[in-house]
Parts: C-alpha cells; sequence; structure tokens
C-alpha cells in the first residue's frame, strides 16, 4: 500500500502582512518550490528557491518574483556536455531512473 501526504489546510495568507514578510525562501522539491513560486507570484512577494532543480520555475512557469539559488537541470547538463566533449570517448550512455 502506498503512503499518501497529510492532508491540511492550506495556512491563512494574512500572516504575509501581519508579520511583515518580505521575502519567502527554501524548499528542495521541485514540486514544492513550482507551488511556493506560483504562492509567491499570487502575493507579489520575492521567492528564492534554494534547492528545485526543475527547468520550469524559472523558465515555463517562472515569475518576476521567482529567483533560484543554484543551476536548472539543463544548466548543469550543459555544463556537463561542454566538458564531456573534450574527452576522448567515442560512445555515451545516459543513464536515468525509470519514469
Amino acid at each position: 500500500m502506498a503512503a499518501s501526504p497529510p492532508t491540511r489546510k492550506p495556512p491563512p495568507t494574512n500572516w504575509l502582512s501581519s508579520e511583515n514578510v518580505v521575502m519567502l525562501t527554501g524548499t528542495f522539491l521541485s514540486n514544492i518550490g513550482l507551488a511556493v513560486s506560483d504562492f509567491a507570484n499570487q502575493k507579489k512577494v520575492f521567492f528564492l528557491a534554494a534547492e528545485p532543480l526543475t527547468d520550469a520555475i524559472t523558465w515555463a512557469k517562472g515569475n518576476r518574483y521567482t529567483f533560484r539559488l543554484r543551476p536548472s537541470n539543463y544548466m548543469q547538463a550543459a555544463m556537463l556536455v561542454e566538458e564531456a566533449a573534450k574527452l576522448p570517448a567515442k560512445r555515451w550512455r545516459r543513464i536515468r531512473a525509470e519514469l
């Protein structure tokens, strides 16, 4: 039996103004980062995404309030390809998890 995430009501959004929040930061997983990014866009508050790797956070689903701290999947792959092209290998394999 698969585990399911707990269900709960989202926190009230009035804490942004009552606590004088000027910035949101953090998140690790990409899906959470995308949700917080959307929230930041709705509330017009700065969000610094610390760990999400998804390209969508700054491209397809990006907004003027969201910035990333670390390189995206595309940026990391581009750096690796550049270095890999300098190696004498004739064949390459890509290994990934089955989705």
